[in-house]
């Protein structure tokens, strides 16, 4: 039904989105230009032209040259990428932008940013020029450039960031509702699949916040570059540790193992930020530590999930080996590009991620159904075992039970008395008419009994026609007490052929303080003198 109502939707946005009679109201931020071919720097006093943008040289600084195309009235914009070098860009001998002339906070390390160059207006006479300072590495690079007013170079750059964008919001979407479950699973008793729901939330926060804070897009919001930067690398030094939560929520064996890679990532984390704060080490010559450390827990968690596998056959633990084998294969890609920036693979990386949170919270949804099935069928089971299957009251080792709580005093003060009951004439109709019929009118008497007593007291069949209940109105004395039980048997017999006649027999507490045993013992003498003034009567 769902799917047929998201197909009938899906036809009507695209009806109304074809044939809507109304203007198109969509802002016009115009084209922007692909300026990557043209540019020239000189070498030994020679010109040398880019053939194609990006651009790779090894050299500590260079210097490129374009002539900036006629703009008419409207001031241009260039934008490109920048990977962590200082860049100063000129139009003419005038300096319009420039990157890395300050010191960051702690170290020289600048962050990889996307420059956005305001040019002015241009009339075709003048020539950009591009000077790039390397600060890491061997080699200078110059990206892709685009051109085009600050609104369509803008409109561009968040179209080619959608998929980082829609990745991110996405993957938040996902860890508020693993953590929100979890923290209703936390707040409700009985669920202990909280943790790993938190866990998850936790793991796919942190990992989205690292991947987003790692592209231009958070630092053309935040307009703090360090920031953004630093806050990449700390996410990215503790993402992982929520999955060793995880995994060890699933693993019936305790592995040691976890707990120690635990540790070896907090003290990882804690002792990078000392040594970036105290001494300006800077986080990006420590990235291999956190490198071989993913490596390792990598390992050692398929070495656990692999065990659990093959010892409990754990289908958890299947599927998670295979998230970790995508996952594996999207950061050695990732890796790949960060130690030889050869291609881009993040648009792998981010879907190797999201196939790993997805059959995340597919697992924890599944345990939890699964859980709750078997907490349904343990309630049922626990039901059966203090509830008499005939009558539905409660049977005899609910009755022992609930003297037990109120002799330790633990529901004392709800205690208003006992009452016992019996019914009369049972062996008589089984030997006239059959034990059917006397099934039935125990089931009469129980039902009765419940009737009588709901709200007002809890009710316990003990024996083959005997009954008890433990009363709860301190309101109430024994003749309304007598009288609502009276009614009901009355409004029984008026449906039945034959009759149930009860016997009942009551303590109450009043004034006199008394122990429910105390209790027990006067309410059964008073039900057996009540019985044998009946049949006195006979």
């Amino acid at each position: 039904m769902i799917g047929l109502m998201v197909v009938v939707a899906a036809a009507v946005f695209f009806v109304v989105g074809n044939q809507s009679g109304l203007e198109n109201t969509a802002v016009d931020f115009g084209n922007t230009e692909d300026f990557s071919r043209g540019w020239y720097y000189e070498e030994n006093g020679q010109v040398k032209y880019v053939e194609e943008l990006p651009f790779t040289a090894e050299a500590d600084e260079m210097i490129f040259y374009h002539k900036l195309p006629d703009s008419g009235e409207e001031p241009v914009v260039l934008s490109f990428r920048n990977r962590q070098q200082k860049v100063t860009v000129r139009v003419g001998e005038k300096c319009v932008y420039q990157y890395g002339g300050s010191s960051p906070l702690r170290g020289s390390l600048l962050p990889s940013i996307q420059c956005f160059v305001s040019l002015g207006i241009q009339d075709g006479t003048e020539t950009a020029v591009i000077q790039i300072e390397r600060t890491v590495g061997k080699k200078i690079m110059l990206s892709e450039i685009r051109l085009g007013s600050q609104g369509a170079v803008l409109m561009g750059f968040f179209r080619e960031s959608w998929g980082i964008i829609f990745f991110g919001v996405l993957m938040v979407v996902f860890s508020m509702g693993l953590l929100a479950g979890g923290l209703v699973l936390r707040i409700r008793s009985g669920y202990t699949e909280y943790s790993m729901f938190l866990s998850a939330g936790m793991f796919v926060l942190l990992s989205s916040l690292w991947v987003l804070l790692d592209s231009p897009v958070m630092q053309l919001l935040t307009g703090s570059s360090e920031v953004v930067f630093i806050a990449s690398f700390l996410c990215f030094m503790v993402f992982p540790i929520p999955m060793f939560f995880f995994v060890e929520s699933i693993c019936e064996k305790k592995y040691r193992g976890l707990s120690v890679l635990k540790l070896l990532f907090s003290f990882n984390f804690f002792i990078q930020v000392f040594l970036y704060m105290a001494a300006g080490v800077e986080f990006y010559k420590m990235l291999p530590i956190t490198h071989i450390l993913i490596a390792a827990s990598i390992i050692f968690t398929i070495y656990c999930l692999g065990k659990e596998c093959r010892r409990n056959r754990s289908f958890y633990a299947r599927e998670i080996l295979i998230a970790l084998f995508i996952f594996m294969a999207t950061a050695f890609l990732s890796l790949a590009d960060f130690y030889s920036n050869r291609k881009d693979y993040s648009v792998i990386m981010r879907l190797g991620l999201l196939a790993y949170a997805l059959i995340l919270i597919v697992i924890s949804f599944r345990k939890l159904i699964l859980s709750g099935e078997e907490r349904a069928k343990l309630k049922v089971y626990r039901s059966l075992a203090y509830v008499d299957i005939m009558t539905g009251c409660n049977n005899r080792a609910a009755f022992e039970k609930a003297l037990e709580i109120l002799r330790a005093g633990e529901e004392e003060s709800e205690l208003a008395g006992m009452a016992m009951i019996d019914l009369d004439g049972l062996k008589r109709v089984n030997d006239t008419y059959g034990h059917s019929m006397g099934d039935e009118m125990i089931i009469g008497a129980g039902d009765s009994i419940k009737k009588a007593f709901a709200g007002r007291g809890e009710c316990f069949r003990i024996g083959g026609d005997e009954f008890t209940v433990i009363l709860k109105d301190k309101k109430l004395q024994e003749k309304e007490y007598r009288g609502l039980l009276e009614e009901m048997v009355s409004a029984y017999n008026d449906y039945h052929e034959i009759p149930i006649r009860l016997s009942c027999g009551f303590a109450l507490i009043g004034t006199e303080k008394r122990d429910v045993d105390a209790l027990y013992k006067e309410a059964d003498r008073n039900m057996y003198r009540e019985k044998q003034k009946t049949k006195d009567k006979r």
